[in-house]
């Protein structure tokens, strides 16, 4: 006898407890972290798109693995000072800009640059 379809429904029912709720409280708390993350993780991509890098070549210049680059560029890292450092370092671009603290004024002008007060 064919399943109905209440029956099919009920076997791809995890009985497992969802934790959305707790993903989407987590996301909305950590939301602005995040952000500037996805914000790094783009000029990232673009830069290796522009100097036609791979992935793999950046994991191999940074010393890291490709996992960990592919990690970094999901948008959802939250990065160490050191790493972005190093990034820069190797990429030869500034990803976030401090400002300077007696004059006000950006040490950077870069628009591209996500800016950390």
């Amino acid at each position: 006898m064919a399943k109905t379809n209440k029956e099919r429904f009920l076997e791809l029912v995890s009985d497992t407890p969802s934790n959305v709720m707790e993903d989407i409280k987590w996301r909305r708390e950590n939301r602005p972290w995040l952000k500037r993350s996805r914000g790094i993780a783009i000029h990232v991509i673009q830069v290796l798109g522009n100097r036609g890098w791979t992935q793999k070549e950046f994991a191999e210049r940074m010393g890291v693995s490709p996992q960990q680059v592919s990690k970094w560029l999901k948008g959802q890292e939250n990065f160490r000072l050191e790493t972005i450092s190093k990034m820069e370092a190797v990429l030869e671009v500034e990803l976030i800009e401090v400002k300077s603290f007696k004059s006000g004024e950006s040490s950077t002008s870069e628009p591209e640059a996500n800016s950390v007060d």
